[in-house]
């Protein structure tokens, strides 16, 4: 049974910014969390506002390869800050490892969701 945790990016706002907060899968971000924006929420971490509609983080595809370098590939989608978006966008994750399951693929591209 997975592990979940509560993950957020700070949104800004015309009326200020808010943490967007969401669960997934312990370790779904792991090292890209700082490439994507992402920071995992401490046990008592404050102002969390989970579930809201707008403004909300981008999402985008990130694509993998299942074995190796070729063939067959996956997908899998991530939020990510807006601010780090033209970073991820061209290139920033590519060559990286994600963990999807319990299994963990590297990365070959990322187009936006």
């Amino acid at each position: 049974m997975a592990t979940y945790q509560d993950h957020y990016i700070t949104v800004n706002s015309k009326g200020g910014s808010f943490k967007y907060a969401w669960r997934a899968p312990k370790g779904s971000y792991g090292t890209l969390a700082k490439d994507l924006g992402v920071t995992v929420a401490k046990a008592n971490e404050q102002g969390l506002v989970f579930g809201a509609n707008s403004p909300k983080p981008v999402e985008v595809v990130i694509s993998f390869y299942k074995k190796g370098r070729t063939g067959e590939t996956g997908s899998t989608r991530r939020f990510c800050d807006h601010e780090k978006l033209p970073s991820v966008l061209t290139g920033g994750l590519k060559g990286k490892k994600i963990k999807v399951g319990d299994k963990s693929y590297t990365i070959s591209s990322v187009a936006a969701g």
